[in-house]
């Protein structure tokens, strides 16, 4: 049976086989705080509690109850490399989600979002401009009287919104009635405050919100409908085959975070080229079904020989039309009839290829390389 999310400094239990033996291991400690964090499976920010309880490898998936009690108050999953007795449960609401979800819809649909990048509003020159100190505020769409306080909208995304809905330069007040303060964050317990993505993250997909926004310095009401994130970069992918294109030699795979911490490593944001971070910096996507495709490296080749060095470069058109996604890229290249195959990469860098020679030549190298096929199953 599960229980409700735990209070601060309240004991629990968790239970689980992590590494060092091979019997049941319990430890004990309390809740140190709740707050919404980034989950490391999924890069998704949910509900999340920290406990001082020693959570190790192996712990994940185990449950954490009540010291008093048996009720489960959530699930084991995650610690931390560079802090000591911190360690992260999933609360149990984040569990029933999920259960929910799933006696909903007949499968996992995902957690939702507001689909917008925000800053805060704590400065007062950027009050002003966006004028919340000298606006009418209407208490009509609010639970509650509306505060002066919210968020700035600094990038929407443009393949769920409009007009009709959030724009760049909007100012959130409040969303289902509930004001935003100028650092984002809204009431959750007595003393306790957590980010409104709190409030999103409780619905489900084609769920609606009312979002209580300024522009222009007048006070609309939107009703929104939630969807799961479409990001330009998939930050998480997981029981899917990877995809990829082989094009005489010449390897294209589509860009996820995933690549970039098996390419560059846990600081990828040092080591990976430009083009490659502001992909990831754009967040949304502009098109529905757009993807960055990189042009991963070039398996040795005489047909390749000349372009050493060329790999881990974003691929921006070819033949002179823009590339939309993996899949995209691949239709274009069984439709080319030009002599050349020319990819036009990021840093107005070129490579081209004699399109029949290419083609002939790929069976041969993929032999070579003991790889099956040029292109994976899903393409």
């Amino acid at each position: 049976e599960f229980g409700h999310v735990p209070e601060l400094q309240q004991s629990v239990v968790v239970v689980g086989f992590p590494t060092g033996g091979d019997n049941l291991c319990v430890t004990a400690g309390v809740v140190s705080r709740v707050d919404v964090h980034e989950y490391a499976h999924s890069g998704f920010s949910l509900l999340c509690v920290q406990i001082d309880a020693a959570v190790n490898p192996g712990n994940s998936g185990g449950p954490a109850l009540r010291h008093d009690s048996n009720l489960v108050i959530g699930v084991a999953f995650q610690g931390r490399e560079d802090a000591e007795n911190v360690g992260y449960i999933i609360p149990s609401s984040v569990v029933h989600h999920f259960l929910s979800d799933i006696a909903r819809n007949g499968n996992y649909t995902g957690f939702v979002t507001l689909g917008i990048t925000w800053a805060p509003l704590e400065n007062r020159h950027l009050r002003d401009y966006v004028g919340i100190n000298t606006c009418a505020l209407d208490a009509v769409h609010a639970q509650q009287p509306l505060s002066r306080s919210g968020v700035m909208v600094c990038k929407v995304d443009r393949t769920r919104h409009d007009a009709a809905t959030l724009e760049t330069g909007d100012t959130v007040l409040a969303v289902d009635g509930v004001s935003i303060a100028d650092d984002g964050t809204i009431p959750f317990r007595v003393m306790e405050r957590l980010a409104f993505a709190h409030l999103i993250s409780q619905k489900f997909v084609g769920d609606t919100c009312n979002v209580t926004l300024l522009r222009n310095r007048q006070v609309l009401s939107k009703e929104v409908r939630l969807c799961a994130p479409r990001y330009l970069v998939a930050e998480c992918v997981y029981d899917v085959a990877p995809r990829y294109l082989i094009v005489g030699g010449v390897v294209f795979v589509p860009l996820t975070l995933q690549y970039m911490l098996h390419e560059f490593g846990k600081r990828y944001y040092e080591k990976a080229p430009n083009a490659l971070l502001a992909a990831i910096d754009e967040r949304f996507q502009s098109r529905a079904g757009e993807e960055v495709v990189v042009l991963s490296q070039m398996l040795a080749s005489e047909i390749s020989s000349g372009y050493d060095g060329i790999r881990n470069i974003k691929l921006e058109h070819l033949n002179g039309e823009r590339v939309l996604n993996l899949q995209h890229l691949s239709d274009l290249v069984d439709a080319c009839t030009a002599e050349f195959l020319v990819f036009g990469l990021a840093h107005t860098q070129t490579v081209v290829l004699q399109r029949r020679q290419a083609l002939d030549a790929t069976p041969a190298i993929l032999a070579q390389h003991s790889i099956s096929a040029h292109r994976s199953a899903l393409l």
